[in-house]
């Protein structure tokens, strides 16, 4: 599908968010890979951050925030 030059990035990210609900995520990461795109499904930050590999590899920082308090990140290198 080619786009016209008078598409806003708005629109792109509406007709992409309009296709991509017509598949499940498996499905997707199938035809994905299947093409040979680099893919992985997106997990929640929280799951991440709280795993054994994150937590065993020193990569995660606690941080203070003036307004949201304490939160947890990968740190800044």
């Amino acid at each position: 599908m080619a786009l016209a030059q008078d598409v806003f990035p708005e629109d792109v990210t509406r007709l992409m968010e309009e296709r991509f609900l017509q598949k499940t995520r498996d499905e997707w990461l199938e035809i994905l890979r299947a093409a040979d795109v680099p893919t992985g499904p997106v997990g929640r930050r929280e799951d991440w951050l709280g795993s054994e590999l994150i937590a065993n590899n020193d990569m995660r920082v606690v941080l203070g925030h003036p307004v949201l308090g304490r939160w947890r990140c990968p740190p800044f290198r």
